[in-house]
């Protein structure tokens, strides 16, 4: 019971193919290139700290 609790499903994101995930992140990559001001990258593999700084500045721009 306790191994099947640490089980995870799939989502349905999870569960689509190799080639959807590339579709999307070139979609993403497209609105980057055409909506520079409006849309940020945001490194989330870095340390939630440095993801926060990056999330305030962004937002301390527009506001």
């Amino acid at each position: 019971i306790k191994r099947k609790k640490n089980m995870h499903t799939l989502d349905r994101m999870e569960n689509e193919k190799r080639d959807f995930h590339l579709r999307v992140y070139e979609g993403y990559q497209g609105l980057l290139a055409l909506y520079p001001e409006r849309i940020k990258r945001i490194d989330a593999s870095k340390d939630i700290d440095d993801v926060h700084r990056q999330v305030l500045k962004y937002i301390d721009n527009i506001i």
